[in-house]
This record gives C-alpha cells, sequence and structure tokens, in this order.
C-alpha cells in the first residue's frame, strides 16, 4: 500500500472513534441477552467477548423480557462496562433503565480497560468527517465491539458513519463481522441466504462469492478455496471473516490493534 494512503486511514479511523464517543456517548456496547427476571428486575447478558454479566435494574424497560435471545445497548458514561450511571438500552423501542448493579458472573475474565473517556450524557447525532480532498479508494472500518462503522466511497470527501444492530467480534485471532454490513460497507447489493443449506451467497457484478457456515472454505466464481476460519452463526445472525470475502471482492483488509478495528481498503 501507498504511504500516503495512511492519511485518510487514520481519518476513517478517527471518525469510528467520533462516533463512538457521540452515537454511543461514552462507551455503548451491544450484549445479548440470555435471561431477564421481571419481577426481581435483573437480567443475565453477555458481552462480545464471552463474559457473562448478571445487571440489576430500575424502571423503565418494561419489555427487556421481549429482548431473551436478542441484542441491547449497555449505555456507560464512565471508564467501566455496565459502571456508575449506566443504563440498559433497547433498541427500537425507547425505553432504557438504570442500572443500580452489575457484577461478572461468567466467561472471559480479562481486565476491563477504559476504552474512550467520558462523553456528553446524551447521545449526538452521527458525526459526518470531511476529507480534505476525495478519497482515491473506497474505505470502511468496523470496531470490534462497536455498534457503529464509517465508510468513503472513492470519489468522497465524506465519512459517513452507520449504525448496525449487531457487533463485530474476534475469535481465534480472527474477526467476525455480520453479514449484512460486511456487504454493504464494500459496495455488495445482493446477499442471498440459504437456511437448509446454510449457505450465504454475495454477487457483485460478475463476482460470486459463496460460504457455508462450518466449513473452511470460500467459492469464488464456481471455484473453491480452502481458508483459515469458517463462517459462524451467532443467535440467528451470521458472521463472516472480514478478510476472505473482501479479498474475493478486490479489497483489502488491515488490521489496527491499537483501535481494535479492521479497515477494508476498495481497489
Amino acid at each position: 500500500m501507498r504511504s500516503g494512503s495512511w492519511l485518510p486511514i487514520a481519518l476513517v479511523l478517527a471518525a469510528l472513534a467520533l462516533a463512538a464517543g457521540a452515537v454511543e456517548a461514552a462507551e455503548v456496547e451491544y450484549v445479548w441477552v440470555l435471561e431477564v427476571d421481571d419481577l426481581e428486575n435483573w437480567v443475565i447478558v453477555e458481552r462480545s467477548n464471552g463474559e457473562q454479566w448478571l445487571l440489576e435494574y430500575g424502571v423503565g424497560c418494561l419489555s427487556l423480557w421481549f429482548y431473551e435471545g436478542r441484542q441491547v445497548i449497555i449505555y456507560s458514561p464512565g471508564f467501566l462496562f455496565a459502571g456508575v450511571g449506566s443504563k440498559i438500552v433497547l433498541p427500537e423501542r425507547d425505553q432504557t433503565c438504570q442500572i443500580f448493579d452489575a457484577k461478572q458472573i461468567g466467561g472471559s475474565r480479562i481486565p476491563l480497560v477504559p476504552v474512550l473517556p467520558p462523553a456528553p450524557t446524551q447521545p449526538a447525532s452521527p458525526p459526518t468527517n470531511e476529507l480534505a480532498q476525495p478519497a482515491v479508494r473506497s474505505m470502511a472500518a468496523f470496531r470490534v465491539g462497536g455498534a457503529t462503522y464509517a465508510k468513503v466511497s472513492k470519489g468522497s470527501r465524506t465519512i459517513a458513519v452507520h449504525a448496525m444492530d449487531a457487533a463485530p467480534f474476534v475469535e481465534g485471532g480472527r474477526t467476525f463481522v455480520p453479514v449484512r454490513y460486511l456487504a454493504a460497507a464494500i459496495g455488495v447489493a445482493s446477499v442471498e441466504w440459504d437456511p437448509a443449506a446454510q449457505t450465504v451467497v454475495l454477487v457483485s457484478g460478475n463476482r460470486k462469492v459463496g460460504l457455508i457456515i462450518g466449513r473452511k472454505e470460500i467459492q469464488v466464481d464456481g471455484i473453491t478455496m480452502r481458508i483459515d476460519v469458517a463462517p459462524v452463526v451467532r443467535r440467528g445472525r451470521t458472521y463472516l471473516p472480514a478478510r476472505y470475502v473482501p479479498e474475493a471482492f478486490g479489497w483489502e483488509a488491515r488490521w489496527f490493534g491499537a483501535q481494535q478495528a479492521v479497515v477494508l481498503i476498495g481497489p
């Protein structure tokens, strides 16, 4: 990659970080709801890193039971997940409730590390960022555990930030991204899912890419090739490796460990 490409990459990553501060308002994380007790006002959730937490919450989330097996948002205005002042936010229902107590009960024991500084107490509109010059290549960035992704199209100066209802995660040293948002990021309009065959097919122009859940292979225009990681389904959502699918469509994938983000760079 040309060294001159670093500046727009840095700006795309900055836009993603700004979105995490404005849209996610400090640290906002999608978590899976495993179990809810509406009478005792507690819920067990699972984070993208595998940690399971028992949260005690107050009034306001009348429909939390509806989200068992689905995802809700944990809004943490401080440094720690579900710390002081944190809330549960129910997507699509405009309901929030205060978290009074949080305790890790299972999963990973990785120490919690501050990710972002304190931010405004109310979410703001997604920021729009501008490049000094039109981008010579399309770019997109996904952050592990994040609720947004950033994208700039070739020939455009605007870095757009898009919301997601499922978060990327890392497993076995590989980054997985929900197929819907990965396809949108690289400009693939056609995504076909066959639940019976457990296959997903992406089509853009003359290029056709297919994968089978659980199999370490990818089919590109009828030619099958081995890969080192298999697509997975998590609670009804299909996740694809962030590297191999974009590469099949001529994109480049780069990992930025400090930002816990993968940047996709178009042809």
